[in-house]
Order: structure tokens, then C-alpha cells, then sequence
């Protein structure tokens, strides 16, 4: 990736995670580098998300039991496949980057579970539940036989081993990567350094007003215009990104509305000669037209233009 690229990534993944701790999201990384190898030395290992993935499984046979008895064998796999999906577009959507790793790594755990489940389609070894009443039946046994792969089994197996460990693998790549970015960002640090009591996912307005007044504490240029200085003009270079512009009193850039000012300072106050008028003295106000009808009026504008018209003759 050209580094203009990467670099501009970086800047996206620290913008959207301004609010988010580096620190939490470590931790679940370790839990990653932690449970990888594990489930490639034992193939039946099941982490913490292995009971999840069974819930949801037998769900997705509850889920497709009305439609052909295919679908509803292959249900539990469709629906335990997509979730991870679904989740992980819903939290990149929502700004959470690592959540997108997160659900990575997740799918490869159920593609782990899959392998193992297509695996036992012949030899039908392992210990089978079932949501629904009667005797379990094997999905992949079933699914495998409809269409008359059954022998090929262990290659489909194979296939889903592959795909969950390249799953687990870029889940950690990706994962590392948005950490790397979150934890080296020096506006976060500085910002902390001003405010060490802030917690370390700070909300994305007070990381940005705090990294000015990091840079104002270390004598960096701060891009803030003086007072007095003219208006910024047309066409001018927009303010890079995370940068704070703050309008001192008397600056407006263009676009904006200028105040309006003051009038010049008049002649002492004097009371006016002009003699008031008393209530009485007052011409009455002019009679107010009576609405003219329109054609085609509807009984209840009529009934309001007749209240009208009986509210001015009682005045």
C-alpha cells in the first residue's frame, strides 16, 4: 500500500475510534493471538464464542423448519455463517473499526466448527442435539447425500478449515493494525498528558479541543486566526483534518454574517415636546374587511367564516 494510502487510513481509523481505548481493544487482540493456535492444534477446541455459535445453529433450524426439509438442514450453518457478517457490517457502520476484526475472527471460529460438523458426515461419531422433538439427524450427512457428494467430505472439511484459519489470521493482521493506529495517535497522548483523569476512550470533541491546547502549551503554531486579521478568502485551503479553528471576537470568516453596528452616540436625552395623546384622542382602528366567500367553500369553512364575521359585530 503506497503511504500516502496507508497514511491516510491511519488518519480515518483515528478520527472514527477518537472516543474508543486502545488499551480494551489490545486485550481482545491477545484473547485472538491467544486462542489462534489453539484451534489449530486441537480441532475440537471451543472457545468462550463456541457456545454462541451452538445457540445460534439450532436457532437457524427453528428459524427455516417451515420451508423443504434441505433448507431446514442446512439452516443451523446459513445462520450461523451470517450472523458474524451481519454483526461486523453493523459495527464498521457504527464507526467501531475493531469490530470488524472482531467479527472476523469469529467467523473463523464457526468455520472451524463447520469443518469439524462436514468431517463426521460418513463416520457420524459425534454427539448430535436437537431443538425440535424426535431423533437428531446429521445436517451435513444429510445435506452431503442430497447432493451425492457424502465421499467428498473430508475434502469440504478441508475447505472450511482453510477458510477459518485465513479468517483468524487477517482478524489479527487487521486487528493489530487499528490498535497500532489508535495507541500511537500523539493528539490521544497529549491529550492526556493535559488531562490525566480523562478516561482513555475520550469523546471525539474534548480529544481534539485538548490536542489545541497541547499544542498552545508546547508552542506549536496553532492554525488560529488573530483579532483583527481580515477574513479568510475565498478559495483558501480548508483546515486539515482534527484541526481547531477558533473565531476570536470580531472575526468572521467568509459566509458567515457580520455583526451589525452600533449606532453613533447621540445627543443627551431630552423628553420630546410632542404632547401625547390621550386613549380618547385615539382614532379607532379601521374596520377589518369582512372575508370575501370563495366558491366552492365546505360546510366547516363556512361555519368558520360565519364565527368570524359573528365575533367582529359582537366587538
Amino acid at each position: 500500500m503506497p503511504r500516502s494510502r496507508s497514511q491516510a487510513l491511519i488518519q480515518a481509523i483515528r478520527s472514527r475510534g477518537v472516543d474508543r481505548s486502545p488499551a480494551l481493544r489490545a486485550a481482545v487482540l491477545f484473547w485472538f493471538i491467544l486462542a489462534f493456535p489453539r484451534h489449530l492444534r486441537n480441532p475440537f477446541h471451543e472457545s468462550i464464542l463456541g457456545g454462541i455459535n451452538l445457540a445460534f445453529h439450532e436457532m437457524g433450524h427453528i428459524l427455516l423448519s417451515p420451508f423443504p426439509e434441505l433448507w431446514t438442514a442446512a439452516g443451523g450453518t446459513l445462520l450461523e455463517l451470517a450472523l458474524p457478517l451481519v454483526a461486523g457490517a453493523l459495527l464498521v457502520r457504527r464507526g467501531e473499526d475493531f469490530g470488524g476484526a472482531f467479527a472476523l475472527f469469529w467467523f473463523g471460529t464457526v468455520l472451524f466448527g463447520v469443518s469439524v460438523y462436514a468431517a463426521d458426515a460418513r463416520s457420524q461419531l459425534l454427539p448430535l442435539v436437537s431443538p425440535l422433538s424426535g431423533v437428531p439427524s446429521h445436517d451435513w450427512a444429510f445435506i452431503l447425500g442430497e447432493f451425492g457428494a457424502l465421499d467428498r467430505d473430508r475434502t469440504i472439511a478441508a475447505l472450511f478449515r482453510g477458510l477459518g484459519v485465513m479468517s483468524m489470521a487477517m482478524s489479527i493482521g487487521i486487528g493489530a493494525f487499528i490498535v497500532g493506529a489508535l495507541a500511537s495517535d500523539p493528539e490521544r497522548w497529549k491529550a492526556r498528558a493535559l488531562y490525566p483523569s480523562g478516561r482513555g476512550g475520550l469523546a471525539a470533541e474534548n480529544v481534539r479541543l485538548k490536542a489545541f491546547l497541547a499544542r498552545e502549551a508546547s508552542g506549536e503554531k496553532a492554525s488560529v486566526p488573530q483579532p483583527g486579521a481580515a477574513p479568510a478568502e475565498a478559495g483558501a485551503a480548508p483546515a486539515e483534518a482534527g484541526e481547531i479553528r477558533i473565531r476570536p471576537p470580531g472575526v468572521f470568516p467568509v459566509g458567515d454574517r457580520a455583526p451589525r453596528e452600533k449606532p453613533a452616540a447621540s445627543a443627551p436625552w431630552a423628553p420630546s415636546r410632542a404632547p401625547r395623546r390621550s386613549p380618547e384622542a385615539r382614532p379607532d382602528p379601521a374596520p377589518r374587511p369582512d372575508p370575501a366567500p370563495r366558491a366552492g367553500l365546505s360546510d366547516e369553512e363556512r361555519r368558520f367564516l360565519e364565527f368570524l364575521k359573528k365575533t367582529e359585530d359582537d366587538k
